[in-house]
């Protein structure tokens, strides 16, 4: 039993499997490699049919902490300003790539978004204010604020442009599944059949590298002694969901849940854009809605920002909203009190 470790539920996002790459590999190979072996995450990703990627994080393993590097980079800030300096060269040659375009730089932006990954990944956290985080010295929170704000959403733009990429570089007939190929399947052109392809669009989990298809995904937890803890589980039947208000005023409107990209089509002028989180691939969908509800997030998430730039009613943390809300549903945004509630 006390072998035992817990994968706790994070977050919830639209990716391809390039997309869990480039997370895994910028976490746990490429953070303790730029940050002197003081840290590393090691991210699960478990892919359902329909509702994107969820990621776990193990919550038992003590190497895992924060604040160790927490305490690493106040004591050690010239250290992490190296780091930056080649952080803003690695940025401008991925912005260089992105804006190129060029399917034969797959290899070389793939390994650049990696580069970065450790500092994002650092800064979003470090950089945010909730109460259970490790005390950061606030000469350091300007700079991960600031790395914040100078690659928001670039990591993402990589990754959207590494799948175009890869769409150029495989014959015609996996264009359809090609959000669910791996880099070095893409690279060497060394193709899964599409029957095995038809199986990871069931499902799949993707961990240390390695990935498992929708029928193995138990056997691969039980024989590794890993367990599974969910998000809340709402009761029943939820009429009023709580959250945290990111820019006030109120508006009714019919619910559109998105889970992935293909979903956005469904927003139209008015709706409630309801998500786990927004990112930069959404903001078509956010000017069309008449305001968001999301599962995650704090102050400063992508959510929080954009609607106070377009000046929507915007809830964020509610845990719960995807859970309870449907397509269709007519919910008053109450966002002055921080309520969602179902009409």
């Amino acid at each position: 039993m006390s072998n035992l470790q817990e994968y706790r539920y994070i977050m919830n996002r639209s990716l391809s499997l390039i997309a869990c790459e480039l997370w895994d590999k910028g976490e746990r190979l490429m953070m303790p490699e730029k940050l002197a072996q003081k840290i590393f995450f090691d991210p699960l990703f478990i892919y359902r049919m329909n509702k994107a990627v969820t990621i776990y994080y193990n919550f038992t393993d003590p190497k895992q902490s924060l604040n160790s590097v927490a305490q690493y980079l106040n004591e050690n800030e010239s250290i992490f300003d190296e780091l930056k300096d080649q952080f803003d060269v690695d940025c401008y040659e991925i912005r260089q790539m992105i804006d190129r375009k060029k399917p034969e730089e797959f290899n070389n932006l793939f390994e650049k978004v990696i580069c970065i990954w450790p500092l994002i990944a650092i800064s979003n956290v470090l950089g945010d204010d909730r109460d259970y985080l490790p005390i950061v010295k606030e000469s350091m929170r300007e700079k991960y604020l600031l790395i914040r704000k100078e690659s928001d959403g670039l990591w993402q733009k990589g990754a959207k442009i590494l799948q175009i990429q890869a769409e150029h570089l495989i014959p015609q007939k996996y264009l359809p599944w090609s959000e669910f190929l791996l880099s070095k399947e893409v690279i060497s052109k060394e193709l899964p059949s599409i029957t095995e392809l038809k199986k990871r669009k069931d499902g799949y989990l993707y961990h240390k590298g390695s990935l498992y298809v929708n029928e193995t995904t138990e056997i691969y937890l039980k024989d590794n002694q890993y367990f599974l803890t969910e998000n809340e589980k709402p009761s029943a039947e939820v009429k009023i969901i709580k959250g945290i208000s990111a820019m006030k005023g109120k508006v009714i409107g019919k619910v559109k849940v998105i889970f992935e990209k293909k979903d956005i089509k469904k927003i139209e002028k008015g709706d409630i854009l309801v998500t786990p989180m927004t990112s930069p691939n959404l903001i078509e969908a956010m000017n069309r809605a008449a305001g968001f509800v999301t599962d995650e997030g704090g102050v400063t998430c992508h959510a929080a920002i954009i609607a106070r730039e377009m000046g929507k009613p915007c809830i964020i943390a509610t845990k719960i909203a995807t859970k309870v809300l449907n397509d269709g549903d007519l919910v008053e945004v109450d966002a002055d009190s921080g309520r969602v509630i179902k009409l």
